[in-house]
């Protein structure tokens, strides 16, 4: 697949960019929002959906290619986060005391949008730490992303357990931890990480058994 199919997928793939700046709050009005339980089983598609991302990323065997692949999807949704927090907080609705949805139409894309985000960013993340902390930790994306991305976490458990399924909640507890080494328990693992380290243990052992027993001359190098 060239790139500029794969940015098609991921241009759909990561939900979309909050629109233009309604004119009024009768405006941002809307009958037609979705009801907590409704958008709570839509978020579980998406969560699905975001696979197709994955997979793509997976498949993309070239590191230059990959890196770029990356280096565009995370300036996208950096941006697309650094708009919808900005949109949150100007906004007037506590996801611990309001009831879901927000009747402004804007509002509710935000939140909905840094939900879904926050999780899709974790999973890429998690799928490929190495080579994304490299991108993320160039100039070119900021020295702040780790700020916002704790941010959008900690927003987005604001509504564990009526929208955040449990899969995703331990996927914002997995994110966390890597992000942050200070936040890590003494059990924390990586499991997308350690998957990929352990292959290659199982492969050393194997080569190891294979070698005969008995005496051998051992260089420098092997200390």
């Amino acid at each position: 697949m060239d790139l500029n199919s794969i940015w098609i997928v991921v241009f759909f793939q990561i939900a979309f960019v909050v629109g233009q700046e309604t004119g009024s709050n009768e405006a941002g009005k809307s009958s037609k929002l979705l009801t907590e339980k409704a958008y709570a089983q839509l978020f579980q598609e998406r969560r699905k959906e975001s696979k197709n991302l994955l997979q793509i990323i997976r498949n993309e065997g070239a590191y230059e290619r990959k890196y770029k692949l990356l280096e565009g999807a995370y300036e996208k949704l950096l941006n697309i986060l650094q708009q919808t927090k900005n949109i949150i907080q100007g906004g007037r609705y506590d996801p611990l005391v309001d009831k879901f949805p927000p009747q402004d139409v804007r509002l509710f894309d935000a939140i909905t949008v840094t939900m879904e985000n926050t999780c899709l960013f974790g999973e890429v993340i998690l799928h490929n730490p190495d080579i994304s902390y490299r991108v993320l930790d160039s100039q070119l994306l900021g020295p702040d992303w780790k700020d916002l991305i704790n941010w959008c976490i900690k927003y987005t458990r604001k509504f564990n357990d009526r929208i955040i399924d449990v899969k995703s909640q331990e996927l914002l507890w997995l994110v966390e931890q890597e992000i942050n080494p200070e936040k890590r328990s003494e059990n924390f693992t990586n499991p997308y990480r350690n998957a990929g380290q352990q292959k290659d243990t199982t492969k050393k052992k194997k080569k190891a058994k294979k070698i005969e027993k008995g005496p051998r001359m051992v260089t420098r190098d092997e200390f």
